[in-house]
C-alpha cells in the first residue's frame, strides 16, 4: 500500500533545508529566532539570491579577495619613495647653506639658479605621489603603516633645524666685505670679477672716483635689474642707472639699480 505524502510538510521540510543553509552561509542569522512566518519567508528568499563570496566581513577578508581577483592593494609610500624625496631635499639643503659648488667654479653648468627650481618641481611631485598613495591606502583599504609618516617628518625635521640654525646673514659675513673693500681702495686693483665671500657669490666688485665700493651679488639672472651692497664711508653713495640705497649701518649699504633704456 502506498503511502500518500503531505504535500504541507514536504514544502516545510524544504523550507527547513533553506532556512539551514541561510544560518549556515550568513552568519548575521540568529539560531534562536524561531523559523515561523515572515522570517522563515525571508530566509527562503535569501537562500534563493545569489550573494557574493566576500560580501561583508573585515579587512583581512577584503585584503584576501584582492590578492585573488589580482587586484593587490594600494602601495602606501614605502622607503623608495623616501629615498627619492631625500634627494631634493639635500639639494635644496646645500643650495640653503652654499655647500654647493660656485657658478664660477669647474662644476659651473650646474647653476643653483637652474638647480634650484628643478629640485624644488621635484620635491613637489614626491609630495603629490606622497598625498595620493597615503589618501588610497587610508581611505580606500582602511589600513595604516608607519611609513606614512616617513617623509614628512623627514621634511619637517630639515626645515626645523634650518629654523634653529639659519645661514650665515651679510652681518655675519660683514668683515669679510669690509677687508675685500679695503683692499681695493689700498691697491692699484680697481675692480675684481667672480670671487666668493662666504656663501655670497660676488659677480663683479669695483671701486668709484668717490671711495665707494659695489659688490654685485651673483645670485639671480642679472639682466636689467643688478643688486648688491656698497662700502661708502662718505656717505650715501651715488649709483648707476635707477639706483635705490639702504642703509644697514656703519659704511654699508645695500641696494638696487635698475638699468632702464
Amino acid at each position: 500500500m502506498t503511502r500518500n505524502r503531505d504535500p504541507r510538510r514536504s514544502g516545510i521540510a524544504a523550507a527547513v533545508g533553506r532556512l539551514v543553509d541561510a544560518i549556515i552561509n550568513d552568519d548575521r542569522w540568529s539560531m534562536a529566532r524561531p523559523p515561523t512566518g515572515r522570517f522563515l519567508h525571508q530566509a527562503i528568499r535569501r537562500s534563493r539570491r545569489p550573494r557574493p563570496y566576500f560580501d561583508s566581513v573585515n579587512q583581512r577578508d577584503r585584503l584576501v579577495h584582492a590578492r585573488i581577483t589580482q587586484d593587490g592593494p594600494n602601495k602606501p609610500p614605502g622607503p623608495i619613495h623616501l629615498a627619492i624625496t631625500l634627494v631634493p631635499v639635500i639639494v635644496l639643503v646645500c643650495l640653503y647653506y652654499d655647500w654647493w659648488p660656485s657658478r664660477y667654479g669647474s662644476f659651473g653648468w650646474a647653476d643653483p639658479v637652474l638647480v634650484g627650481p628643478v629640485a624644488l618641481l621635484m620635491l613637489l611631485v614626491c609630495g603629490a605621489v606622497w598625498a595620493f598613495r597615503s589618501l588610497y591606502v587610508v581611505g580606500q583599504d582602511r589600513r595604516w603603516t608607519w611609513w606614512i609618516l616617513a617623509a614628512p617628518t623627514m621634511v619637517l625635521a630639515v626645515v626645523g633645524t634650518i629654523l634653529l640654525f639659519p645661514r650665515p646673514s651679510f652681518d655675519d659675513m660683514r668683515p669679510q666685505f669690509e677687508q675685500v673693500a679695503r683692499d681695493l681702495l689700498a691697491g692699484t686693483e680697481r675692480s675684481r670679477s667672480h670671487f666668493e665671500i662666504g656663501r655670497f657669490d660676488i659677480s663683479y666688485t669695483h671701486t668709484d672716483d668717490d671711495g665707494t665700493v659695489y659688490f654685485v651679488d651673483g645670485g639671480g639672472f642679472g639682466l636689467t635689474v643688478s643688486s648688491g651692497w656698497a662700502y661708502s664711508p662718505q656717505g650715501r653713495p651715488a649709483g648707476f642707472d635707477d639706483f635705490t640705497a639702504t642703509h644697514l649701518g656703519g659704511p654699508w649699504y645695500e641696494f638696487t639699480a635698475v638699468w632702464r633704456s
